[in-house]
Formats: structure tokens, sequence, C-alpha cells
């Protein structure tokens, strides 16, 4: 899943980190030059193929450590940490499987999530992996939320094709076909052309009351000014 580098010279933060050796793949400045792209195919918030081969659960990690390590994802994350007990380390992560198919779950996310849908999940995921970090799995708060993030993922079908590059993780393109990620959101009802059924002239109306509270406030902070 992950490693990461502590103690030592890294406990001095007058030292650059780059004398770390990595394990789990390379530096981003050493990547190869040209870029790579990787089609991760989701079913049910689970990764079940990488480039059109089917994985196990486990075999989708490793695979995707390697594709992300050899193109620096995830690799060499600095982080000066608040430990639980109240101190703070330094460490230097190494996690390119799980950059890579968590940044290719958060494109997902944005076909099938609805903006309260998507505040509500990173609330939950920030509490899950708070909880976890300080050694709380198996507490109610979590096992409460972890079954909040079940309902999610069950929406969470669909491929995803990102790029990588040079440490970084590039949406690329997405099959939104009925077939391919069934609960997709994204239609054309919000086009900047004119097209679909959403009519731009009703968002004057929306904006007008959402700015009345505004307008009055300004009134009377222009007649206390003056």
């Amino acid at each position: 899943m992950g490693l990461t580098h502590e103690a030592g010279d890294l406990e001095n933060i007058s030292i650059s980190p780059d004398f770390v050796e990595t394990i789990m793949g390379q530096w981003p400045w050493n990547a190869k030059e040209n870029p790579d792209y990787v089609t991760i195919k989701w079913d049910k918030g689970v990764p079940v193929e990488i480039n059109g081969t089917q994985l196990s659960l486990v075999d989708a990690f490793t695979t995707a450590n390697k594709i992300a390590g050899d193109h620096g994802v995830g690799i060499g994350t600095h982080v000066i940490e608040n430990r639980f007990v109240g101190i703070k380390s330094r460490g230097i992560y190494e996690s390119p499987g799980m950059e890579l198919l968590g940044q290719s779950y958060e494109f997902l996310l944005q076909f099938i999530l609805d903006r309260r849908s998507r505040e509500l999940f990173s609330d939950l995921s920030s509490t899950i992996s708070r909880q976890i970090y300080q050694g709380y799995w198996l507490d109610l708060s979590t096992s409460m939320s972890l079954n909040s993030i079940d309902l999610i993922t069950q929406f969470a079908t669909g491929t995803i094709q990102v790029k990588l590059y040079k440490g970084g993780v590039y949406f690329d393109s997405a099959d939104d076909s009925l077939n391919s990620m069934p609960h997709s959101l994204y239609t054309n009802d919000g086009s900047m052309e004119d097209e679909g059924g959403y009519d731009h002239s009703d968002a004057e109306g929306f904006l007008n009351v959402l700015g009345v509270s505004a307008k009055n406030f300004g009134e009377k902070f222009k007649n206390l000014r003056s």
C-alpha cells in the first residue's frame, strides 16, 4: 500500500530530502519523458481492470504501484506530520498505486455524485481516514461512516482513462455511455451552448434571490459609513 522514510537526516529540515533512495518507484524528475495512458475500470467502487486486464484487488494495487511508480506518481511526498500524541515529525511517503487509483476514483466521482453528495463523501472520507490513523477502525463512528460510504460506492461504476507524466495524474477521457457508466449525471443540461433543457436566463432570477441578503447588508454598511 505504501511506505514512509523517517528519522536520521530527515529530522534536519535544513537538508533536502533528495538523498532518500526511493523503493516503490523513482523521483518524478527522473521519470521518462513520454507520458503513458492508463485505463481503469471500476465496478461499485472496486478497480477490476487496468488497461483491459481483469485483476484481483491485490493485483490491481500491485499493477498500479508498478505503473505509477515508474512515472514518479505518489513518490517522495513530503509531510511535516501532526502526530496524534501532539508532536510533529517529518516523513517522505511513497504510495504510487494508491495515488493512481485514488485520482482515477476521484474523476469517476465527479461524474456520478451531485454537489451535496460529493461534499458528504469528502466529510466521511476525512472522518474515516482520521479514525483509522488514530487507531479507531472498530469504533462505532467509523462503522457508521463506512456504512454511509457503502451506499455511495454502489453507484461508482465506470471506466476512466488518465495520463501519467512526471509525477502527475491527469484526466484524459471517460466512457460515460449507459452501459459503461450507468449512474453518470453528466448530461447536456448544463451546456454553455444553445442546447439541452437548461434555460440560462433562469440563473438570473436565482442569483437575484441569493443576492438579497448581500444587497441588504450593502445598504446598511453604506449608511453606516456615511
